[in-house]
Parts: structure tokens; sequence; C-alpha cells
């Protein structure tokens, strides 16, 4: 079988989603924490359906609307809408009281461009949620309420599973219009975990003052909403007018599907009627974890629209609701963020409300709530934060700060000039670097960072960027490398067609010596030659973990020496975790040891799991192993029965579709994607075919069979497609199709 090779200089037309932050500005108003306004309204543990009793004992006020300066949200407890500022929180506005004491008004809240607020009514009755409404009137105290229709035929099929009827009110958007005379707006009622409809309802009045209202559901969305969270609606436009001068109604809502961390999505109908089942590649997102909150709004500034949504920097099982919010411009890239460190909940709600302004800002709103948890000892509270985004405005270093002192204020490399002087920028301690461009380093001479004896601590987040034909200077007294000596960490970065060549030294492509260093998420493509040569590191003289990274560069000793070749890291001298990783190249050791992953020399503590050496060939004179060559503990992990292990073939391996599927349960190849010159799996975050601009192009990849194989535009492999544009390979080409 002829070696797979990139090509990727011939799809060079494709675009890649910037994900560097600092191309607006956040702005913190005024931010508020209580624990007064919500008692804990679940006692000890969550519970979603409690007695009408119970709930209205509470102040249970879970979801929240907002305008010119301040957040709204509903006190069960008073049966008040209650307004929360700068100066704290009061209760604003007595509802009046439903006759039937079996109703009350739920949680559900939002407000019109009037002044006037659209109330939800019930919370325990599932059925009743959605369709029982009041519209309160502050200046004059009335209060008018509404009850939707539902079709018989309301229902739809995702996954198999028919949904049908109406669901709870947790997902009502903004209101446009004046709700006392003509207005609209979107319900996205839950059922279970899926919400598979979007209510349009239109409300007006007749000639006698009373209620006219249009409640027609959107054809079911025809893509998976199944989520651990809710599905938000919110409307496309800015006003009434806007939306009733479209020729299809149904475009004028965007739908925000949260479906756990890292799978977050934007759809909605176009103005003909299509359904987009993703508004933009979102690879973007997935550099800021994506939060279990459902909290969404999105608006237009300048011709150009926005997505706000919460967020996690890291996954952490004690805190997966959050108030931290990215800004996300509609071609995926993340320009703003915002954190709000002394807030943490593992349960609860999230609002966000987006309010464009005339100056070209926006306001954002953000609210929580969170019941006890009694499991790390944080009470119920709820917290709100009123923010302004500057889409023209870069948030301004402190001159008293030194660029690269910490993560938030990093050292920012945007082009290959800027990555050649950063050298001169490093100090003794941390350095926080992140990447905000693709670089392309052909023809450029490169000098590692950090040579042995450095004191620099090296924190680079490649932000999903990737560092192209990296060519460091090959010299007898330095470890070839992007980083010669490591320690600290290196996160979400591609190095891509790299050459080391070294006649002696540690070499690998990201560093030749890691010392108390982590890698993640992160991929290799090229070759490396050198001494102890790993495609990552050469050598791990200190605690080193590496998660969620593959190889696909070639790796030889050069000296024929008793030296040491491994897949990732060519060999570990200290402390050494590997885990969820693969290297798919070819491993050469022609005076010592080889090992498809790693080989280890002196340490008793390597721990290899969930790893794949998925290597054509591995050889070693002294020592050959498909996985580890030396003593490792070695669980849940598999090599290519198409393996050549010292020029014979190997017994025992996986096929290349098994491993494949293995790759696919990791948490960083979840979503399928393959890299389709190769069908190696790639990482989520790659975007590398994402997009209908794909050249025709030819690989160098001896793929038998003329059957075509097609893939969607996320680069996942469709094994029926149905009609749309598709990427197909046949043989030896690739290119787009029109089915």
């Amino acid at each position: 079988m002829k070696k797979m090779i990139f090509r990727l200089a011939a799809v060079a037309a494709l675009t890649f989603p910037s994900v560097a932050f600092g191309a607006g500005s956040i702005t913190e108003i005024w931010k508020y924490t209580t624990a007064d306004l919500n008692s804990d309204w679940d006692r000890d543990a969550p519970d979603w359906s409690p007695s009408a009793a119970a709930v209205k004992s509470q102040s249970c006020a879970r979801f929240a609307t907002a305008a010119d300066g301040k957040v709204y949200t509903v006190n069960m407890k008073t049966m008040s809408i209650a307004e929360i500022s700068a100066d704290g929180w009061r209760d604003l506005y007595r509802l009046p009281v439903p006759d039937d004491a079996s109703d009350y008004y739920g949680t559900a809240l939002s407000a019109d461009q009037a002044g006037n607020f659209l109330v939800g009514h019930y919370f325990t009755n599932v059925q009743k949620s959605s369709i029982v409404w009041s519209v309160y009137c502050p200046a004059s105290g009335e209060s008018h309420r509404l009850e939707l229709s539902v079709p018989d035929d309301y229902q739809a099929v995702v996954d198999g599973k028919t949904y049908s009827g109406v669901g709870r009110i947790d997902c009502v958007g903004r209101v446009l219009g004046d709700l006392s005379r003509e207005a609209v707006f979107f319900i996205a009622p839950a059922f279970g975990n899926a919400a598979p409809f979007v209510r349009m309802v239109r409300l007006s009045y007749d000639g006698t003052g009373s209620p006219v209202v249009d409640a027609t559901p959107s054809p079911a969305l025809r893509h998976k909403t199944s989520s651990s969270s809710l599905s938000i609606a919110q409307p496309k436009d800015a006003s009434f007018a806007a939306f009733a001068g479209r020729s299809n109604p149904e475009s004028g809502f965007i739908m925000y599907v949260n479906a756990g961390r890292g799978a977050t999505d934007y759809c909605s109908f176009a103005d003909d009627g299509t359904f987009d089942e993703a508004l933009f590649s979102n690879s973007a997102l997935n550099s800021v974890t994506a939060a279990s909150t459902g909290g969404f709004d999105t608006f237009v500034i300048d011709g150009v629209r926005y997505f706000v949504v919460n967020y996690l920097s890291e996954y952490d099982g004690k805190n997966c609701n959050t108030m931290d919010i990215a800004v996300v411009r509609a071609d995926g890239s993340v320009v703003a963020q915002w954190q709000k460190p002394d807030y943490a909940s593992q349960y609860g709600y999230s609002s966000i409300i987006a309010e464009p302004l005339a100056d070209g800002t926006a306001n954002i709103y953000v609210y929580n709530s969170t019941n006890a948890d009694g499991t790390y000892g944080r009470r119920a509270c709820v917290a709100a934060a009123m923010l302004n985004f500057d889409p023209k405005k870069t948030a301004e270093p402190d001159p008293d700060v030194r660029p690269g002192s910490s993560e938030d204020n990093p050292i920012v490399i945007s082009s290959a000039d800027d990555l050649l002087s950063l050298g001169s920028k490093l100090v003794n301690g941390d350095n926080f670097i992140s990447l905000a461009n693709d670089i392309d380093m052909s023809g450029i001479e490169w000098r590692v960072l950090c040579p042995e004896g450095s004191r620099a601590k090296i924190h680079l987040d490649g932000c999903c960027h990737i560092i192209r034909n990296l060519r460091p200077l090959s010299s007898p007294g330095q470890n070839g490398s992007l980083i010669g000596y490591f320690s600290g960490s290196v996160k979400n970065l591609g190095i891509e067609d790299v050459t080391v060549s070294n006649s002696w030294y540690c070499v690998g492509a990201i560093a030749g010596i890691a010392v108390d260093a982590t890698i993640d998420n992160c991929f290799v493509t090229g070759s490396v030659t050198g001494a102890a040569s790993g495609a990552l590191v050469g050598c791990n003289k200190g605690q080193l973990t590496v998660t969620n990274c593959y190889s696909f560069a070639d790796v030889a000793d050069k000296t024929g020496a008793a030296e040491y070749s491994g897949g990732l890291v060519g060999r570990s001298d200290a402390p050494l975790s590997v885990s969820y990783s693969y290297a798919a190249c070819t491993v050469t050791s022609t005076g010592g040891h080889a090992g498809g992953i790693v080989t280890v020399q002196r340490s008793t503590s390597v721990k290899l799991d969930h790893v794949i050496a998925w290597n054509m060939a591995v050889d070693g004179k002294t020592l050959a192993d498909p996985i580890c060559a030396g003593n490792a503990a070695v669980t849940n992990s598999f090599y290519w029965d198409a393996m050549e292990l010292n020029r014979k073939s190997v017994t025992g391996g996986l096929s290349f579709d098994q491993l494949r599927d293995e790759v696919a349960t990791w948490d960083a190849f979840s979503l399928g994607k393959i890299n389709i010159v190769t069908e190696f799996p790639a990482l989520n975050w790659e975007e590398r075919f994402a997009t209908s601009s794909v050249d025709d192009i030819v690989t160098d990849c001896d793929c038998a069979g003329s059957e075509p194989v097609y893939y969607n535009l996320q680069g996942i492999r469709v094994t029926t497609p149905g009609s749309g544009i598709y990427i197909e390979r046949r043989g030896k080409t690739v290119r787009k199709v029109i089915l």
C-alpha cells in the first residue's frame, strides 16, 4: 500500500475562521449577585416538577429579560416582576392574581420594544406551560391573558422518536413590536431534552380590543436537537416592521442548539424557505468549550451579525453552569469574551439579552439562576450583569502590565515576523502566547525558542491555528524544534509540513526536550530526524502529559548510534502520560529502539491509555514494538493490523475501520471528521474541508476502487447522501459535487 501524503497546498482556496480574541471589546457596566431573591427552590436536589404550592413558596427566579440598563425576572413568591440593577433588586410590578389558585405566573419572561412584559404561566403543568401567557402593561397596570391553540398535527420525528403537543415555557425569545398593538415572538418548547419545533406567535387586536393570536408552528427542524440543555429561538430582525416585510416569515428566526460541551450550532430557515443546518462553521466555539446552559442572543451592528453565548474556558463538572460569555461573529470568529470568576454553579439556568444601540455598540445582559449545591457547599443565588460590547474597539492593554504576563494578556502572534521576534520578548518564568492567524514559515530559517538552559516557561495557545513549513536551523549544539527546552503548555495548535533534521540532540516538532509540560489538542505532519526523535517531543526529561493529539510526521534517528525514535515521543526518561492520541507515520531507529508511540529508557512511570499506533512501519535495530519499546502501563490501546514491524507483518492488530471507529468515541475527535485526502481522523477544530469552496484536487493516495465516497462540508462521511452539496472522493480525485 502506497504511503498516504498530505497535499494541503492544493486546497489553498480554503478559509479558516479566526479564533483570536480582541477584535472587539467588552466593558463591564455593573454586576450583582444575591442569595435572597432565589431561595433553594429545589431543596437538596433538582426536582423539575414540584407542586404548584411548593413552587409558589419559593422566589424561583429562573429566567430574565432586560432593557435600558435593567434586568427583570419573575419573583414567584410575591407574584411580582422584580428589577435588578447596579443598586440591587426590588419587586417592581405586582402582577394581578390569577383567578384559579392552581394557576400562577411561571418563570418565562420577555419584554417588547414598548416597555410591556410577556409573562408565562405555570411551570409544573407541562401541557399548559407554553400555551398560557399574560401581557402585562406597566403604564396601566393591566394584564391580558392569552391562550395559544395547539394544532392536531403538531408533531415531528427526531432520531426516530415522535414528539407532539406542547412543552415547557423556558424557551421564549425576544419580542418584536408592541404587545399592546402588534408583535411577534418565538417559542421553542422543549419535549424532554429535545426542541424540534419553533412556534411563531403573532399578536394583534381586533376592533373591540380583543387579542387575536396566530401561533403557527414552523416545520420540524430537520437536524438532531437532542441536548442536555434547552434550545432558544431568537428573531433575526431588529423591529416588527422588518419581520413583517419578509416574504417567508419562517426565515425570521435563528435557533441555537446546545447539545453539550463543544457541540453547539445555530440553524435557521433561509429567505427562500430552505433549511440551513449550520449557519457557520463553529470550530471557533469549540475553542471556548460550550457551557451546559442555554443562554443565547443575536444582533446586527453595521450589517454584521453577532451571536452571544455562554461558554466554559475549561470543562469542570463542579462548574458546568456559567456566566462567562463569548461574542461570535457570523463568520465563526470569537471576537470578545467576558468572565465572572466569582460565580460558580453546577446546576441552573441562563438568560442572555442583547440590546443594539444607536452608537454602534450593544448592551449585553447576562442573568443566571441556580439552586443550592450541597455537594460543593454553594448557596442558591441569582447573578446578573450589564456589559457593553464595542466591535470597533480593542481592549487597550494596561501599559504597566507586560504582554505575556497572563492568559488574559498574551503576546499575540499574527505573522511570521511576530513569531521570529518572539524569542526577544520572553522572560524567565511564565510567558503566555496566542496565535491570531495561521503562520507560513516558508523560506525562513527558524532558531528555536528556549535553547537548553532557558528558564522561560512557554504557555502557547494556538487558538486552532496552524504553523506551516517550519524548518528549524540544523546545528550540532541545538535541539531542533519549535521550542528547544520546553516547560509549560501547548494547546489547540497544528504544525504542518515541518522538517526537522539534526545530526545529534533531541528533536521534535513541538519540543526537543520537555520538562514539566502538557500538550493538548494538537497535530503534526511532515518529518522529524535526529537522535532521540519524536513527532511531538524528542525526549521527555520531566513530567509530560499528552492528550488529544495525532501525528502524521515520519520519525527516524539519523545518527546510527543506539538512539530512540517514537511516533509521538522519541524517548521518555521521566513520568509520561499519553491518552486519546494516535500516530500514523513510519518510525525508524537504525541503531536503537523504535516504538509506534514512544520508547522508554529509564522511566518506570509511563502510562499509555486510549492510544493507537497507526504506523505503517516501525523498525528498530535493538528493540521495536508496535506501541511502546520499553516498560509502560498500556491500557485500552491498539495498533494497525497492516503495520510492518521490523519489515514483518504484525498479528493481533485492528483494521483501519475499527481504529477509525475507536477514535470517533474520543471527545476531541467525536464529530467524526476525517481528512478526506488521507482518510485518517481529524480533530474537531480542524476545518480543512468544511467549506463549499473546495477545488478539485488529485491526491497521492493509492485508494483502490472507483465507487464514490461522499462527505458533508464538515468532512464527515455520509453513507446515504440526499440532495445537496457534498465532497466526493472517487479514486484519487476529490471534488465538490451537487447531488
